[in-house]
């Protein structure tokens, strides 16, 4: 058998060299993530009760609460598949984030649609996303994350690269490639800081309840994020029209602005 044709083997070997350039580009952020897991697995225990489990308010409460049990793992994926090269598979998982997001942020402001959305007719999402963040479903979510998700022409970035019609090369294996990290990192910083960011609007309880260490720790990791959305700004001329379109879904408006 020709021994350069591709295979699992092969395949792991890549993976651990991808693993090792990732730790040493991203070295910031793979020892901070793990904070990120830990902060949202434990904000879970201080989300306090509704009144009524059969209110508007109690359907919300348990929708979210289920949301907020799962992220954490979701985040722990993507972070993997991140490490490991896989970019285009942790944009997939980043798109469901964007997704859970959404619905928090939209239904949080819309409670009593809710039950209908589960049992009957969903709203959709470009409805929700319409309304908290205008401009972002069309020129990042359908543009970009649903063309990757769904297989389109556009996905074939993260595998191939092509001269012509007719000239191209394919890479094989995992390959640390920065500006694709990039950009699976960027979209996963949002993701994260906009579940952060809103746990006490999710949880009206939960500023209450949560302890000092906790709440703490939310108000350091949130400072991080936003650094680290300062420091793209800087270096990446479109980044300031990317945040254009995502920062009223993960920014609390202040009052008066």
């Amino acid at each position: 058998m020709d021994q350069n044709l591709m295979s699992f083997k092969y395949l792991l070997h890549t993976e651990e060299q991808t693993r090792g350039q990732t730790e040493e580009h991203l070295r910031g952020w793979v020892q901070k993530y793990p904070e990120f897991v830990d902060l949202l697995f434990q904000s879970a225990y201080f989300t306090g009760k509704p009144e009524s489990t059969e209110s508007h308010e109690g359907a919300f409460h348990a929708f979210a609460h289920h949301q907020l049990l799962r992220y954490p793992y979701t985040l722990r994926a993507a972070a993997l598949l991140l490490a490991n090269g896989y970019y285009f598979e942790a944009v997939s998982l980043v798109r469901n984030m964007y997704e859970v997001l959404i619905q928090l942020r939209y239904f949080s402001k819309h409670k009593e649609l809710l039950s209908d959305h589960v049992l009957k007719r969903r709203v959709r999402f470009r409805t929700m996303f319409e309304e908290i963040a205008p401009g972002f479903y069309d020129n990042v979510y359908g543009k970009q994350l649903s063309e990757f998700a769904h297989g389109g022409f556009g996905s074939l970035i993260f595998r191939t690269s092509y001269s012509s019609p007719q000239e191209g090369t394919t890479t094989m294996g995992s390959v640390y490639n920065a500006e694709l990290c990039s950009y699976s990192l960027n979209q996963i910083f949002v993701v994260v800081c906009g579940m952060v960011n809103f746990l006490p609007e999710f949880f009206p309880q939960f500023s209450e309840l949560a302890p000092p260490e906790v709440s703490g720790k939310r108000t350091e990791l949130l400072d991080w994020l936003r650094n680290a959305r300062g420091q793209h700004i800087k270096v990446n001329s479109k980044a300031e029209t990317f945040y254009g379109w995502v920062l009223p879904m993960i920014e609390i408006e202040k009052n008066g602005s």
